[in-house]
């Protein structure tokens, strides 16, 4: 962990509906 939370709102749960930040934090925990 590098000492942050992010909090992404994916709708329904499709992952084509993040947004490429919340993907690649998301890709990188």
């Amino acid at each position: 962990m590098s000492g942050f939370v992010s909090f992404v709102g994916s709708g329904p749960g499709d992952p084509e509906l993040l947004t490429v930040k919340a993907v690649n934090r998301i890709s990188k925990a």
